[in-house]
């Protein structure tokens, strides 16, 4: 991925993740977490891969179950077995909450 669809993507997470958005922008922003997500996992950036697992969760975007996986293999989540659980509390709950509801707590950055 270029650096160029990197910058394009972190722009479209921004750009949706402010107040006065509008709602037509979240989904592209969370096909840009995703994407985001995608290529820090395959590119095996164990740390900025949970930062954007963050910030999929906070977009209310549909992670998958191998993605997940994937962080059962990560060190620093492993560390600290009740991480992975919480992560995964707050995808939950960030997708049970209507549009528009307080993200979850971000506090868990890598």
């Amino acid at each position: 991925m270029s650096r160029e669809r990197i910058k394009a993507l972190k722009k479209a997470i921004r750009s949706a993740g402010r107040a006065e958005a509008p709602a037509h922008q979240a989904p592209d922003a969370r096909a840009a977490a995703l994407a985001l997500l995608r290529h820090s996992v395959g590119m095996r950036h164990e740390r900025l891969a949970v930062i954007r697992l963050l910030d999929a969760i906070r977009l209310r975007a549909d992670i998958d179950g191998e993605l997940w996986r994937y962080f059962e293999t990560v060190e620093s989540v492993r560390a600290n077995p009740g991480q992975l659980r919480r992560l995964r509390k707050a995808h939950l709950s960030a997708l049970a909450s209507p549009p528009g509801a307080e993200a979850p707590p971000g506090g868990m950055r890598a």
